[in-house]
């Protein structure tokens, strides 16, 4: 059977123009009642952004997608939905190295990011260098990324993100926790300017090997979102 796209565009079933002077908004939530918010709340998005998620197929009959409770299942031939809660803490588990981050388990396998590089267990997968960093959050969490380690529902793959942040420049931040005040540089894109490349890889633990995938779409910037 043919596999069925979905793409996820909003949380909010519609947001309508409540005012002529363009002073708040009316907000009509799927699942909720309407609420009314400024324009300049509207505008930086003070509590009204969606929460992300990320969706895929368990089977040709069953929706599947995370969120911050877990990883809901949707039959799509009627049926209720059901829920497997997420983790309760995401806090490095005795055993691994400090430092480590980003902890995600499947199989009888965990993965997490350290100091730049990508770690299955013991074995390092994807070693990080100046400028170049695996395993986390890319593109400033926009696009509703978030996190950048992903099992297969088995543990026998897992992928993952490379940033490659060698042609974004410095920029310098000041640490006010020190005595006298330091500065602390770190990789900023701006508006104009170079940015971060993104890639995504895939390790398959039966041949413990990494494929990269090769999207076409857009330039060398892209955003590669919906992990």
């Amino acid at each position: 059977m043919m596999r069925r796209v979905l793409c996820w565009f909003c949380a909010f079933a519609s947001l309508t123009l409540a005012a002529q002077d363009f002073s708040y908004l009316h907000i009509r939530p799927a699942a909720s009642g309407e609420r009314i918010v400024s324009i300049e709340d509207a505008t930086f998005g003070r509590g009204i952004r969606p929460e992300a998620k990320r969706f895929g197929w368990k089977d040709d009959a069953t929706l599947r997608y995370y969120d911050r409770e877990g990883v809901h299942l949707v039959p799509l031939e009627g049926g209720e939905e059901s829920l497997e809660p997420a983790a309760a803490s995401a806090a490095r588990p005795a055993g691994f190295p400090k430092g480590a981050e980003g902890f995600v388990s499947a199989g009888g396998r965990t993965a997490y990011s350290l100091d730049g590089s990508v770690y299955v267990d013991s074995l390092c997968i994807a070693k990080g260098a100046p400028g170049i960093v695996y395993g986390t959050s890319v593109s400033r969490n926009e696009f509703g990324i978030n996190g950048g380690l992903f099992w297969s529902d088995g543990g026998e793959r897992l992928a993952f993100y490379r940033k490659d942040e060698t042609r974004v420049t410095d920029f310098p931040l000041l640490d006010i926790k020190t005595r006298t005040g330091s500065l602390k540089t770190v990789k900023y894109p701006m508006n104009g300017m170079a940015s971060e490349h993104i890639t995504l890889g895939v390790w398959d633990a039966s041949t413990q090997s990494v494929v990269w995938i090769e999207p076409t779409d857009f330039d060398d910037e892209r955003y590669l979102t919906c992990v």
